[in-house]
């Protein structure tokens, strides 16, 4: 989603504390998800599906599931395949 929407990322980053200033859109929302993952890592947040107990045989299963919750699809800023969420369920375990 980074691609679809630099602003809010960007916002991220500054919300985070990040100095943006004369950074270029592109570096600032690169800047927001790695500050949003050090926050996470600093708070001991779970990061990955595994760690949290989902096998890996639940993923096809959880992607398909996912087409389903058309509320959440309609919000996100880029549209999604079933084979992008399947790959967003893969990258996350």
């Amino acid at each position: 989603n980074l691609h679809s929407n630099l602003a809010r990322y960007a916002t991220v980053a500054r919300v985070l504390g990040v100095a943006t200033e004369g950074h270029s859109p592109q570096e600032a929302a690169e800047q927001g998800v790695l500050a949003a993952r050090a926050l996470a890592a600093d708070i001991g947040l779970p990061t990955r599906l595994r760690d949290l107990g989902v096998p890996k045989e639940a993923l096809e299963d959880m992607a398909v599931a996912t087409m389903d919750v058309t509320r959440i699809l309609e919000s996100n800023p880029k549209p999604l395949t079933l084979d992008d969420v399947r790959q967003i369920w893969q990258n996350a375990w």
